[in-house]
């Protein structure tokens, strides 16, 4: 749950939500979902679920990073975006710590590069 923000990064924050739910569709059809890797002594389910949900994340960054003509990214902006992502409550502790989902989210908008989204390349640390 967010307690603070109305704004213009509130509204994209809003935004990326809805293209994270978009991404996770572009995760099914390229074959990411289906990827396989080893996990040492973690809770395989939950980790999964961290990998998948942090690069949805960080897709929604790579989409408003390749929509920033349609809305100005001033200082302001993103200072409330910066801090709009790194204190959203995961009860259910499956899509990451609010450090890490923060990370994900800003690489996406800060590099605009899909390949920036590997989670599943990431150490464990990286997605817990």
């Amino acid at each position: 749950m967010i307690t603070r923000g109305s704004g213009p990064a509130a509204a994209c924050l809003c935004l990326a939500l809805l293209i994270t739910g978009c991404s996770q569709g572009d995760q099914a059809l390229t074959g990411i979902l289906q990827a396989r890797y080893h996990l040492n002594g973690v809770d395989a389910a939950l980790e999964e679920s961290r990998r998948i949900e942090l690069q949805a994340s960080c897709l929604a960054g790579v989409y408003l990073a390749a929509d920033r003509k349609s809305f100005p990214i001033t200082a302001d902006w993103a200072g409330e975006y910066d801090y709009l992502v790194h204190n959203t409550d995961d009860p259910e502790r499956d899509h990451g710590r609010r450090a890490n989902h923060g990370g994900w989210s800003l690489a996406g908008i800060d590099t605009g590069d899909p390949a920036a989204c590997n989670t599943y390349l990431a150490a464990s640390p990286l997605v817990s």
